[in-house]
């Protein structure tokens, strides 16, 4: 029987952008003509940014927008250059910017999302004599509407390949969604498939609200197109992959460390400066290993030449180098790319991702696995697979907890998350905590003698729902010197 849940998510969001403006001004004597031309100025700006971040969410990248202010590319820390509104972005400024002091009547500026922050935030200024008001707006990457658990092909919540399961958030299936306990479901989850249909009506879903919820409505037949606004099909998963790809990699530029400015994009040919400004060539490898530091703001990578190296031990590898984490928070590797990894002896081997990280392995031209070979935290840790998803399963009664967002979107025929050996040690158990998107569910774990699976929506930064979108969250006037502040220009 397929349950159902209240749209209650959506609606609170709608709530949060319908709060009332109040524009507070910076001159105790105001004339109506401008305060109401510095009103419609932050109106229009705000309004195209919004279109902008809805149509085309990675154009920040590549170009600085009309309404923008002009920004400062900080190539060089100690002299910013300034690259005017209305130009091409340069790919070696990267993902970091500030802006310029404007003589403008009106500006937008914007800053991106970083390992610290998922959000992306929007501020406008309009003046007209001398009247400055002022707004910020916030947008999240889809935010509460991303689906905690998504697959491609139908989902059996009965039959996981998981021991127990608790599922948080929205539970989405391209096709069919097979429900047999409603006591896995935390209240307020959404249960949302695009072919658990009503006879004749192909575009309804059942949506139940889970009992612990409890409402009048909760039998009640709701329009998936309450939840999303067009169907996410498996396709957009790959969409997903390259644009994180995309992210990374700056539009194809070199690896550069320049200021504030990070990028990681590992591939041959590359040039890698560290975190202490030596560079090198990216060598030709086969295998990429990442793994946390004590330091909370670096992170070693390693290599290998073989796509199967033996074991995780770091020994086994090459180091790299010591970087600091990507100024957009998302990682790209073109190899097999393992994450997790300690010394020999290290006991009850973790690594802990101090900020936001999401590691990218391969493209839909070039499938590349992801392999997970230890206990891994953090806040914000997304694992996004062009091929298929491997943990490694200890040889003893070891107990490896994952806590990440895992994308795969992988073999047509191999399972899209899967243990390695796939014989379970006596006492070994595994518990993965976060969001899992799947082209097509096939999950086989037989290397864990006990697993666990908690579904919950992700920080990691920029990790897909599958589709790249933002969802604005919040909008707030500022104060008179908040609004001056603006037109002064801002720092990274």
């Amino acid at each position: 029987m397929l349950t159902t849940v209240l749209v209650s998510i959506v609606a609170a969001t709608i709530g949060m952008v319908a709060i009332q403006i109040s524009l507070v001004a910076g001159t105790s004597e105001l004339s109506r003509l401008e305060v109401n031309q510095s009103r419609l100025a932050v109106d229009v700006g705000l309004s195209k940014m919004s279109a902008t971040l809805e149509h085309n969410p990675l154009s920040i990248y590549y170009q600085v927008l009309s309404e923008e202010s002009s920004r400062l590319c900080y190539l060089e820390a100690d002299n910013p250059v300034t690259v005017e509104a209305g130009s091409v972005w340069p790919s070696d400024c990267g993902p970091v910017w500030g802006y310029s002091a404007s003589d403008y009547s009106s500006g937008v500026l914007v800053r991106p999302p970083s390992p610290d922050s998922t959000l992306v935030e929007v501020s406008a200024f309009g003046r007209a004599g001398e009247v400055i008001l002022g707004r910020r707006e916030t947008y999240s990457i889809l935010g509460q509407a991303s689906p905690s658990l998504y697959s491609g092909t139908s989902l059996d919540v009965s039959s996981t390949g998981f021991d127990a399961t608790q599922y948080k958030g929205i539970i989405y299936s391209y096709e069919e969604i097979t429900l047999t306990d409603e006591s896995k479901f935390a209240q307020g989850s959404i249960v949302a498939s695009e072919k658990n249909s009503s006879p004749g009506s192909p575009q309804v879903c059942q949506l139940k609200c889970t009992h612990a919820l409890g409402t009048a409505e909760s039998n009640g037949v709701l329009d998936i197109r309450n939840v999303y606004k067009v169907p996410m099909s498996p396709g957009g998963v790959d969409s997903a992959v390259s644009t994180l790809g995309k992210v990374a990699c700056l539009d194809e530029s070199p690896i550069l460390l320049a200021g504030e400015v990070t990028a990681l994009c590992l591939r041959h040919g590359k040039t890698l400066v560290d975190a202490y400004g030596a560079s090198r060539g990216m060598p030709a490898v086969a295998a990429i290993l990442v793994t946390a530091t004590g330091d909370p703001n670096h992170i070693n990578i390693y290599s290998s030449g073989s796509p199967s190296p033996a074991g995780v031990l770091v020994e086994n590898w090459t180091l790299l180098g010591t970087y600091l984490y990507p100024s957009s928070g998302v990682l790209y590797s073109d190899y097999t790319t393992y994450v997790g990894g300690c010394p020999a002896g290290t006991p009850n081997c973790t690594n802990t991702f101090s900020k936001g990280l999401t590691v990218v392995a391969g493209s839909p031209l070039n499938r590349r696995d992801i392999v997970v070979g230890t206990s891994l935290q953090g806040g914000g840790l997304g694992l996004v697979a062009s091929g298929t998803a491997r943990i490694v399963a200890p040889s003893g009664p070891v107990a490896v907890s994952v806590d990440a967002a895992i994308l795969a979107s992988g073999s047509p025929t191999a399972p899209l998350l899967s243990s390695t050996p796939n014989s379970p040690a006596a006492g070994s158990s595994l518990h993965i905590s976060g969001q899992m998107v799947l082209s097509r569910y096939d999950v086989s774990l037989g290397g864990f003698a006990t697993k666990t699976y908690t579904a919950s929506v992700s920080t990691a930064p920029m990790f897909p729902a599958p589709l790249l979108k933002y969802l604005r969250t919040s909008a707030v006037p500022l104060t008179a010197s908040q609004a001056a502040d603006l037109v002064e220009g801002t720092t990274p």
